[in-house]
């Protein structure tokens, strides 16, 4: 499919018009009702109707993140505050067009990593023994990362001041000039700019009695990328993320209490890191553990939708560019208009994203386990596979934590015939991934990666 326009007045009788790529012949209209009825093929299964919900206004869609309050009333105006910058963040995808093929980083996100830091949390705490360089967290450090994550996305808002703090004057032009190179700035500081957020509402963490330097920190290292930290024994690393919090901070108008985690020498207090390190786990578990298949909201309030191809036996592998290229992947506005998402890796990811039925971490006899539901064994096993990449990425970060990637690949529905070329598919795709985790220059800690076949009881076949 080529690009999507719009054609017709009215926003039922009119068609939705795909214009084939140029070296494709000939173009295609889609009628309303087939766009429809592609959302509707695939919202079997799905917490959220796509159809339903598609012409729902901004108003309504208001960022709600009370569950906060409900769970932990001290959290309700922190869950507030968060929800502000969150209703900036859907803006500013909307009006720049940043970031709109990204999965939403907004309240449905937010409520599964907020719960998933506190059973993260609990499974650290089971492994026996704790791992040297890391600490058992408590009740205070639970809050402390429930507060965290409410906020951890803060930064994709775009914030000016906070950007211009982190990366100096030039960065308002950037946001200015928008397109990707915005793009890059906001994801790639959108830690710090969270870190930002927590201290310039540090008043209001107080008051719930969280530690804002804490919550920032988290925010800051809640994922490897953009963080600086990825080993998370490194007292090098980790002085990097304490100085910078406190320059940026310093530069911003902010408090930022560096003493709390670094000497007067200037060297990382022990303690404090080994906390750090904790909490970044479960940050970084938990929010990578926050996109599956119940997720068919885009960061700019679109809805989209996969038309699903299956395997094709005997085929080439192309990887995840081959099966971005023949399957196809929709956004549909609030206001009813449709465009197809074009960007390859964008595509792989939401193939990839939207066939992970379940993720989630266990600890089973000391050892941690992440384990992964696949939904569909035959679908996009290359963009499955390169999701589950870029979890075992996180978990390569914590250096000393014995943990494994358990894939379970539901092949109930995959005609026996397949099965063998399928699997040689998938154990092929493990096996990379555990290389590229061994790989000492890029990786802290190896990641074991185990493939099952299971039926629809999850039996394994």
């Amino acid at each position: 499919m080529g690009e999507i326009r719009e054609s017709g007045s009215d926003g039922g009788g009119g068609s939705v018009e795909v214009r084939a790529p140029e070296s494709s012949p000939g173009r295609r209209e889609v009628s309303h009702s087939e766009a429809e009825s592609m959302f509707a093929r695939v919202n079997s299964g799905k917490k959220t109707d796509v159809s339903s919900t598609a012409d729902v206004s901004s108003a309504e869609r208001k960022q709600d993140l009370s569950f906060a309050e409900r769970d932990d009333p001290r959290l309700g105006e922190v869950s507030e505050r968060a929800a502000a910058h969150y209703e900036e963040a859907e803006r500013f995808s909307s009006d720049t067009r940043c970031f709109e093929n990204y999965s939403e980083h907004k309240s449905a996100h937010i409520e599964k990593v907020y719960d998933g830091v506190e059973s993260t949390a609990g499974e650290f705490n089971r492994q026996e023994p704790m791992p040297e360089g890391y600490a058992s967290l408590g009740d205070d450090d639970v809050r402390t990362l429930k507060a965290a994550a409410l906020y951890h996305d803060t930064g994709m808002d775009g914030g000016r001041e906070n950007l211009e703090a982190i990366r100096g004057k030039d960065a308002g032009e950037t946001l200015d000039a928008g397109g990707r190179e915005a793009e890059t700035l906001v994801r790639s500081n959108h830690g710090e700019n969270a870190a930002l957020n927590v201290l310039s509402d540090r008043e209001a963490f107080e008051r719930a009695g969280v530690d804002p330097d804490q919550a920032a920190v988290d925010c800051m290292v809640h994922s490897k990328s953009g963080s600086g930290v990825r080993d998370l024994r490194s007292d090098e690393q980790w002085a990097g993320v304490f100085n910078e919090i406190d320059r940026a901070a310093d530069e911003r108008g902010v408090e930022f209490d560096k003493s709390k985690f670094m000497n007067e020498d200037g060297t990382v207090r022990p303690e404090a890191k080994e906390r750090c390190a904790s909490h970044a786990y479960c940050m970084r578990v938990a929010d990578a553990n926050g996109h599956d298949m119940a997720d068919d909201e885009l960061q700019s309030g679109e809805r989209r939708v996969i038309d699903r191809g299956g395997f094709v036996e005997g085929e080439e592998n192309g990887g995840w560019e081959s099966e971005a290229e023949r399957n196809t992947v929709l956004a549909k506005a609030p206001d009813g208009s449709v465009r197809e998402v074009e960007d390859p890796r964008a595509k792989a990811y939401a193939m990839g994203e939207g066939n992970i039925r379940s993720m989630d971490m266990r600890c089973e006899d000391g050892q941690l386990v992440e384990h992964v539901t696949v939904d569909k064994g035959d679908f996009a096993p290359e963009s499955t596979m390169m999701c589950v990449e870029e979890r075992a990425g996180e978990l390569a970060t914590a250096r000393g934590v014995d943990a494994r990637m358990s894939v379970d690949v539901d092949v109930s529905e995959v005609p026996p015939e397949k099965l063998d070329a399928l699997r040689e598919r998938y154990e092929d795709a493990a096996e990379r991934i555990e290389a590229k985790t061994e790989n000492p220059d890029k990786c802290a800690q190896p990641v074991r990666v185990d493939v099952r076949f299971v039926d629809a009881q999850g039996n394994e076949v």
